[in-house]
């Protein structure tokens, strides 16, 4: 059995949530794990011996920044219609006015999405937000719309399409 990622206290903030979390969809897990979670067996089909390990290797690489996070991930767009995300993508804000730099993690457990991010801050906390809190949070920095110079846009990671 491999060594596994850790999500170190030093990287929990956005960024790290989301090495992590793709870190460990990405190790090759044994037969005891698929046992334990029944549910991800249903996922999708399982990967090739060695084929994880290939996008794993790449997606470790040079990411321990968000800059360098963000170059594992192609830019989208900034308006796209809820339907159109896929578990993995992100949404990214960015303002050096507002002093914020965040992703947020698109999953979509059949139709629903939800919007999973890290706090970044003292409260040190995973949180779930749907669409329409986003779009109804009282900061209009945080509202994903192209209209919201803060908003970025849409990205989805390389080794997905």
């Amino acid at each position: 059995m491999q060594t596994r990622y850790r999500w170190d206290k030093s990287q929990h903030d956005c960024a790290g949530f989301v090495r992590y979390v793709f870190a460990e969809a990405l190790a090759e897990h044994p037969e005891s794990f698929r046992e334990r979670y029944p549910a991800v067996r249903a996922l999708a089909r399982p990967a090739e011996p060695g084929e994880l390990r290939t996008v794993r290797i790449f997606w470790l690489q040079n990411n321990t920044t968000l800059p360098g996070l963000l170059t594992k991930f192609r830019f989208m767009s900034r308006d796209l219609a809820w339907e159109e995300l896929k578990t993995g993508d992100i949404l990214y804000f960015e303002s050096a006015e507002l002093k914020i730099r965040h992703i947020m993690l698109v999953v979509r457990p059949g139709k629903e999405l939800f919007l999973v991010y890290h706090t970044g801050d003292e409260r040190d906390k995973v949180l779930v937000r749907t669409p329409e809190d986003l779009i109804r949070h009282e900061q209009p920095h945080w509202h994903p719309n192209k209209s919201n110079p803060a908003f970025r846009g849409y990205y989805r990671p390389e080794f997905l399409d």
